[in-house]
């Protein structure tokens, strides 16, 4: 069930990933940008009603779980810590994260890791589709700085084409990583989940961003922008509150 897609006022694509543990602090800045989207990891931190929501992707994965747990009692796992946040409506779902490095996959062997992301994702989706049957599913990105990433992408087919959605990272050493994927799944939807750069920047990185994100083609409906609030040690000039950033965004998006 794949809606498009960016609700709100904002002409421009770019949206944010807000990768931290509380986004208590942030959600004023958030609902001045009017994001196109927002990629959240914890459902305890909701934001309060918006008047023009974003899409909402929610992130519930941990590195490691495909080796320590099976999908199911993984999923049930989350669905019982997480549950009463966990039926919120969400838009979509990412349930595995850059599968092709050894940190998060928990497999050395790429082939391994390949074998073990089909497999434990096409065994989870019917689970998934049932507790959230209105959300999108999408498929697991691949870090584009890590090993034989495009062969990765090949070899990943079967859980790709189970999926509503292609969910691609790209960063700013290579921005253009989405047009691989891009080609080999012609027929799907894409979103770029994770773009920028890991540690955030200034307002002159903001710059940068909008003026990439014009560069986009029109295939690519959202670009959510990797992001750490300061609280998890990450670039201080880069918070969405009161920031020169922030302003950049509103100014200029």
């Amino acid at each position: 069930m794949v809606r498009f897609w960016c609700r709100g006022a904002k002409v421009n694509r770019l949206g944010m990933g807000l990768y931290a543990s509380s986004c208590d602090n942030i959600w004023p800045g958030l609902l001045a940008l009017q994001p196109a989207a927002v990629v959240a990891i914890d459902p305890y931190h909701l934001p309060p009603a918006l008047g023009t929501r974003p899409y909402w992707l929610w992130r519930p994965w941990v590195p490691g779980t495909m080796r320590d747990y099976r999908p199911r009692e993984w999923l049930e796992r989350v669905y019982r810590e997480w549950g009463a946040k966990g039926r919120h409506p969400f838009d979509g779902i990412q349930f595995l994260n850059e599968p092709n490095l050894p940190t998060e996959s928990g497999y050395d062997d790429p082939a391994a890791a390949v074998a073990a992301s089909n497999s434990w994702g096409l065994e989870l989706l019917p689970r998934l589709r049932e507790l959230w049957p209105n959300a999108d599913m999408h498929s697991p990105p691949l870090s584009p700085n890590y090993g034989d990433w495009v062969t990765f992408y090949q070899r990943l087919r079967p859980l790709i084409a189970a999926c509503d959605v292609l969910n691609v990272h790209t960063y700013l050493d290579k921005q253009r990583s989405y047009e691989i994927p891009a080609a080999m799944y012609p027929d799907m939807p894409l979103v770029i989940s994770e773009c920028g750069t890991g540690a955030g920047g200034t307002a002159e990185y903001a710059r940068q961003l909008l003026a990439w994100e014009k560069t986009l083609p029109a295939y690519v409906n959202w670009a959510a922008i990797y992001i750490y609030n300061s609280t998890a040690g990450q670039h201080p000039a880069w918070e969405i509150c009161g920031t020169a950033a922030e302003r950049v965004l509103i100014a200029e998006g």
